[in-house]
């Protein structure tokens, strides 16, 4: 039954492909042949009612040279005439237009049928007498018509030359020609070398095409003409603020290097390069091709730039976007080059102050890792340039004062994580660059104020945003799996790496910045209170029954939760609002913890509350805030009092609950 239902589907296929490919036949002859159309079926009503008539008298020796010369003349206008359009569209677009018209087919055809007509018709003034009249009648009829259809489509022809866009598809089709006459070229010379050599020193004929095109004259110049011609058609347009003939002269670029580069995909021939720090390889096609077109694409975003023409300068990124994913699918080590380019762009534009492209561009650079997607791409491949190139523009922004567009900026850098092989590795490294704009990021919201509602590095914090660093962490938990090949593995270690990170991350903020003050604060102590509350409910359903599993993650959550006594020692001042909010984040951990009997957790809540009592009570004179603080205090006090295995924990306790006393004495003395 499926068998009959596919015939079925399939013959229906082939029909409607069979009726659309007669319709477009049909449609074609039609236009092209309208008036030898007429004229047959002129002649076939005359045949058919036997409407001949008395032609003898008629003197068709004159006529016959009379249209050889009409012929001659029109041939003449034609050519002539044409030359002025052909002309206009060479100063306009492109001088290549000369060299495709010099070689045109359809001018070579039209010039032949002419010419042709024109003989046949003086040879006919010889030899009028020994042939029919009503053949010569309908000859004549029948001449003319064709004369007109070719006329007509010759019209057509040269009229579009006023057709950027037509233009632009001549230039691509001789690109195309060329790259095709190259490849043809190079699989002979390659078939004729490989039957050449002898069986035991036979080497891939792949090899052998890469080798022979290093043979072939000029082969990188006969490409790179077309696309140099190409540019001079995008700076035209641009000069003239045709925005859409420079948006296509650009796809157009990108349709020629794809055609190439899928020519050249399976003998791309790589070579070592030695550089100054370790050698690299590089591929012939970039060397050849690639490279010098992306020279010449940023001497064409440049362009666009100092013309004001933003628009333009961002399609011009747009193009190194596509060509590095087409890039990244043929092979991996061809894609960064694209990437390296378009940073380039960005820097110039930052050299005159512009916003929006280095803006736009950020969202363009993470459209290259995203769709790329999986694809078993190497994390130095594509996504560290991409880091490299968000991170110095979110840091121009902040420079040029520009918070909110930095902000969003950050979110495509946060969203670059992925659960790949290479997630830790990058993880790590958009948390170094992260630290990088803490000064920049606490500075703007100082310049602010607090009013202004400003929170900065919300996208890295805040748990409102899908990709920061508290979701992340929610994530990771699906893929904590127990591997049964490796029963030894932890399947809680990616969460274990993932928190190595974040500790050693916030504790360099916290050790390197003053960030008390900040909103940051509250996002990062609302961030660890998440991260809690998710490792509990790991405690609550372990993964399997083996009591070490959670120890070493326990133990980096501790390491995590030194951000909060870090952040407050050595510091000049503090934020009593934000202190207070985090002595109650600590309390809340502490009895979340307590009720999993996981003490040593526990503990060392109660000893950063005390560390930053210890540093908050050498720089405040605040009896009301220490009181608060005591409350909280003797709350967990209560909590530990319940059982005798939390002994330590209440020991903790009274000694903060004594120090806080003695410090309430002391400045009721100094009163």
């Amino acid at each position: 039954m499926q068998t009959i239902k596919y015939l079925y589907i399939k013959s229906k296929l082939i029909l409607f492909r069979a009726i659309s490919n007669t319709q477009y036949l049909v449609n074609n002859i039609l236009k092209l042949s309208i008036f030898t159309l007429v004229a047959i079926i002129f002649f076939w009503i005359i045949c058919f009612f036997d409407l001949s008539m008395d032609l003898q008298e008629f003197d068709f020796k004159n006529v016959l040279l009379a249209i050889a010369t009409i012929f001659a003349t029109i041939l003449a206008l034609v050519f002539t005439l044409s030359l002025i359009p052909i002309q206009n569209a060479a100063q306009m677009w492109s001088f290549s237009i000369l060299k495709i018209y010099k070689k045109d087919k359809q001018t070579f055809w039209t010039f032949f049928i002419f010419g042709l007509f024109t003989l046949v018709f003086i040879v006919l003034t010889i030899f009028e007498e020994k042939i029919s009249d009503f053949l010569l009648f309908s000859f004549i009829v029948l001449s003319f018509s064709v004369i007109l259809d070719v006329l007509r489509g010759y019209h057509s022809h040269v009229v579009s030359l006023f057709d950027p866009e037509s233009i632009l598809n001549k230039i691509k089709l001789q690109a195309f020609e060329t790259i095709d006459y190259l490849d043809n070229t190079v699989k002979e010379v390659a078939k004729y070398n490989h039957l050449l050599l002898d069986k035991d020193k036979k080497i891939d004929i792949k090899i052998l095409e890469a080798k022979a095109y290093k043979t072939l004259p000029n082969y990188p110049q006969s490409i790179n003409y077309w696309l140099r011609d190409l540019s001079e058609v995008y700076q035209k347009s641009i000069s003239r603020n045709d925005l859409a003939v420079s948006k296509q002269s650009i796809f157009t670029m990108l349709e020629v290097i794809k055609y190439y580069v899928e020519k050249r995909k399976n003998n791309i021939y790589f070579y070592t390069v030695m550089t100054s720090l370790i050698p690299i390889q590089e591929a012939d096609i970039d060397r050849d091709v690639l490279s010098p077109f992306y020279e010449l694409a940023m001497n064409l975003f440049k362009v666009s730039v100092k013309r004001s023409s933003e628009n333009n300068a961002l399609e011009i990124i747009d193009f190194y976007k596509n060509i590095s994913i087409y890039l990244a699918n043929i092979n991996p080590k061809l894609s960064s080059k694209p990437i390296n380019y378009a940073m380039e762009c960005i820097k110039y534009s930052q050299t005159i102050n512009s916003i929006e492209i280095p803006f736009q561009a950020s969202q363009i650079f993470f459209e290259i890792s995203n769709t790329i997607g999986d694809k078993n791409l190497d994390y130095q491949d594509v996504d560290s340039h991409i880091m490299k190139a968000i991170e110095q523009i979110v840091l121009y922004l902040y420079i040029k004062n520009r918070p909110e567009l930095s902000e969003y900026s950050t979110k495509y850098l946060m969203k670059l994580n992925k659960s790949d092989d290479d997630f830790i590795e990058r993880l790590e490294r958009i948390m170094e660059i992260v630290e990088g704009f803490v000064p920049f990021a606490l500075l703007s919201e100082q310049n602010k104020g607090k009013i202004s509602g400003y929170i900065p590095l919300s996208e890295v914090y805040s748990l409102t945003c899908d990709y920061s660093i508290g979701n992340i962490y929610e994530y990771a938990v699906a893929f904590c799996k127990v591997d049964k090949k490796r029963e030894f593995y932890n399947p809680y270690q990616v969460l274990i790496d993932i928190l190595d990170i974040y500790w050693r991350h916030l504790r360099a903020i916290a050790e390197k910045y003053d960030i008390q003050n900040s909103f940051m604060i509250h996002e990062i102590d609302q961030t660890i209170k998440y991260i809690a509350g998710i490792n509990i409910e790991l405690y609550k359903n372990p993964i399997r029954d083996k009591e070490n599993d959670l120890e070493e993650l326990n133990e980096k959550f501790i390491w995590l939760m030194s951000f909060y006594w870090v952040s407050f020692e050595y510091k000049k001042t503090f934020n009593e609002y934000f202190c207070r909010k985090i002595i109650g984040s600590l309390k809340e951990i502490t009895g979340e913890y307590l009720e999993q009997d996981l003490i040593e957790v526990a503990e060392y809540c109660v000893s950063h509350i005390e560390s930053i009592i210890n540093s908050i009570e050498k720089i405040s004179n605040n009896i009301h805030l220490l009181n608060d603080l005591l409350e909280e205090v003797l709350e967990i006090k209560n909590l530990s009092d319940t059982s005798t295995k939390y002994k330590s924990i209440s020991e903790k306790c009274i000694k903060i609950e004594k120090r806080l006393e003695q410090i309430e004495k002391e400045k009721n003395h100094v009163k």
